[in-house]
C-alpha cells in the first residue's frame, strides 16, 4: 500500500459522491454523505431566502394597507367637512327663505291694513313769479286716509327747488319738473311742472295800467 500525504491527493470541488465518518445519535460510527449536507443546506438557505421575501411581501403589504388606510381616513374626514358645509348651507338657505316669507307675509299684511295707499292727489301752483315772497306748498293727499303720508319730491332745481315737505323756493324763471313719489306705493308717482315767470304789469290798453283797488300795480 502507497501512502500519500494529503497534499498529494487529487482536488475536489464538489461534495457530489463525498462521504466523511460521523457518530449517530445511538454514538456509532457512520458514514455521512456530504451531499446530502449541501443539499440540506441548500434548502435552508432557500427557506430562509423564502421567508425574508415572504416578510418582506407581508411588510409591504402592510404598509399599503396602511396608505390605504390613511387614504381612506382623509376621504372619510373630507366628506365629512363637505356634508357638514352641505348642511351648514342648507340651514343658511332654509333661514334666508323662512325670512323671504316672513317680509312677503308682511307685505301682504300691508294692505288689508290699509298701510298701502291706492290713490294720491296733488295740488299745486302751475305758475309763479320771480319776486314772490308768499309761500307756495305741494301738497300730495294720499287714499285711504290711514296710510301714512310719506312723500318724496325730486325735482331739477331749475326754476324751483323743493323742500321734504313740499315747500317750493323760486331760484329763477323757467320750468322745473317734480316727481312726486309715495313711497309705499311708487306706482302712483305723478310728475308735475311749475312755471316762473318774470313779473310784468297788466294793462287794460296799449296805453294804460290796471291798478288794484289799492291802487297797486297789478302783475301777470
Amino acid at each position: 500500500m502507497i501512502k500519500k500525504k494529503i497534499s498529494e491527493l487529487p482536488e475536489c470541488t464538489s461534495f457530489k459522491g463525498l462521504w466523511t465518518i460521523g457518530v449517530d445519535i445511538f454514538n456509532k460510527s457512520v458514514r455521512v454523505s456530504l451531499e446530502y449536507i449541501q443539499s440540506v443546506v441548500e434548502g435552508m438557505k432557500s427557506a430562509t431566502k423564502n421567508a425574508t421575501d415572504a416578510t418582506s411581501a407581508a411588510n409591504s403589504a402592510a404598509q399599503t394597507a396602511d396608505n390605504a388606510a390613511q387614504r381612506a381616513q382623509a376621504a372619510t374626514t373630507a366628506a365629512n367637512t363637505a356634508t357638514t358645509n352641505a348642511n351648514n348651507a342648507t340651514a343658511a338657505a332654509i333661514e334666508a327663505k323662512e325670512d323671504c316669507e316672513e317680509v312677503i307675509a308682511a307685505a301682504a299684511e300691508l294692505e288689508p291694513l290699509n298701510l298701502v295707499p291706492t290713490a294720491m292727489t296733488v295740488e299745486y301752483p302751475s305758475r309763479l313769479l320771480v319776486g314772490n315772497m308768499a309761500e307756495n306748498f305741494i301738497r300730495a293727499t294720499l287714499a285711504p286716509a290711514s296710510v301714512k303720508p310719506n312723500v318724496l319730491f325730486l325735482g331739477d332745481d331749475k326754476a324751483v327747488s323743493v323742500t321734504p315737505d313740499g315747500r317750493i323756493t323760486i331760484l329763477a324763471a323757467g320750468i322745473s319738473i317734480i316727481h312726486v313719489i309715495p313711497t309705499c306705493n311708487v306706482a302712483l308717482y305723478k310728475t308735475i311742472q311749475i312755471k316762473v315767470s318774470e313779473p310784468t304789469v297788466r294793462l287794460v290798453t296799449l296805453s294804460s295800467i290796471r291798478l288794484t283797488a289799492n291802487g297797486n300795480f297789478r302783475f301777470n
